[in-house]
């Protein structure tokens, strides 16, 4: 390779650095699943979407709302959806667990596969995203 020819490469090499340096960070996979499948409805920043409903919960204050401790186990059955009961109705809330399960179709068969675990890790990555969201509770 000519000496010219290996200078243009390097220096076009170069022009894409300051695009690598400046670039937003990836989302984590809770933040992309957020994005995907409940912004629209619980907004950007949790606190109401496009189409929030009478009952749609601020999202970012659920820890305060349950004594300082974030519930958890509440938030995952709310968004898995599959075993809540629903006794004053249907929730407008999709549940989550059932459109998980569904992605949760093995590509490979040469290896074992749990669509659970699958569907867990969606749920658990969105509820550690939730929990970045939680605004500290007000001074007394």
């Amino acid at each position: 390779m000519s000496h010219a020819l290996r200078n243009s490469i390097f220096l076009l090499s170069l022009l894409g650095v300051p695009a690598l340096v400046h670039a937003e960070p990836p989302l984590d996979l809770g933040q992309r699943e957020y994005a995907a499948n409940c912004a629209i409805c619980h907004g950007p920043d949790g606190k109401g979407g496009e189409r929030p409903t009478a009952d749609m919960p601020d999202l970012t204050v659920l820890a305060n709302n349950n004594g300082g401790q974030f519930p958890l186990a509440r938030v995952y059955g709310a968004i898995d959806g599959r075993a809540e009961l629903r006794t004053h109705g249907l929730s407008e809330m999709t549940a989550w667990g059932n459109y998980y399960a569904m992605m949760a179709i093995p590509d490979h068969d040469d290896y074992r596969h749990s669509p659970e675990a699958f569907i867990r890790s969606r749920i658990l990555a969105l509820i550690d995203y939730l929990q970045s969201l939680q605004q500290a509770a007000p001074a007394p």
